[in-house]
């Protein structure tokens, strides 16, 4: 997903998507719109909520598929058929958050719980690396992931064979042990696997308060060396 703009009654996703361009959601409906790149227009009963607009409704590269997560364990994880305005199938399971898109399959995180690898046709969970302390996930590459903590590291898998391939400890992503750390962003850059987000740290005044400020560093050099 490109960008979220929130307005009165619902919200725009705009993506960079081989066949969708972008998706309008209506709270008072429950009707999500999805605007093809060839000028095709298709609407489903698919209900979404302000959290999918900070997570996302992400659409099958064959553009067929549309994935709804939610926080609440009733709702889960529901794979709609656009062009039918049907559910294909739906998974019970809490916390849904980022999800991306493969040609066969889904790579779900689940907040506090697991990295999942999901049938995208049935539902069925192919595999899966568990966490208690798992909050978030971050698209790096094709069927490459950076997973913020499984355990007390920082992590990067191979969505394809669900291998942990490499580890970070936080000192590396927090190197002044800020006890305010907010990562929001990952991204390759050459060689490099930069993060950026926002820290707290002393603004140097005498009265010692503390304030947000953004950071952006490289926390591998050789990242795409590495992984070739």
């Amino acid at each position: 997903m490109i960008s979220v703009k929130n307005v009165k009654g619902g919200f725009w996703q705009f993506w960079d998507h081989p066949a969708v361009s972008k998706i309008w959601s209506e709270y008072s409906t429950g009707i999500t719109t999805v605007y093809y790149t060839d000028g095709n227009v298709q609407s489903l009963h698919a209900k979404c909520t302000g959290y999918n607009s900070q997570y996302g409704t992400p659409v099958s590269n064959d553009g067929s598929k549309l994935i709804v997560g939610a926080w609440e364990k009733t709702l889960g994880l529901t794979c709609y058929s656009i062009e039918q305005d049907a559910v294909i199938w739906r998974m019970k399971r809490p916390r849904i958050r980022q999800v991306f898109c493969f040609d066969e399959y889904l790579a779900v995180l689940e907040a506090q719980g697991a990295v999942l690898k999901i049938n995208i046709h049935d539902g069925e969970i192919i595999a899966q690396i568990g966490s208690s302390s798992i909050e978030d996930q971050f698209y790096v590459s094709e069927h490459t992931v950076f997973v913020d903590s499984i355990g007390k590291e920082a992590c990067v898998v191979n969505t394809q064979t669900m291998q942990i391939v490499k580890k970070y400890s936080q000192s590396v992503l927090n190197p002044r042990g800020c006890k305010s750390f907010i990562l929001n962003r990952v991204e390759l850059s050459g060689d490099r696997l930069m993060i950026s987000g926002f820290e707290c740290i002393a603004n140097g005044t005498q009265s010692g308060k503390l304030s947000m400020e953004p950071y952006t560093r490289v926390i591998d050099d050789s990242f795409s060396r590495e992984h070739e």
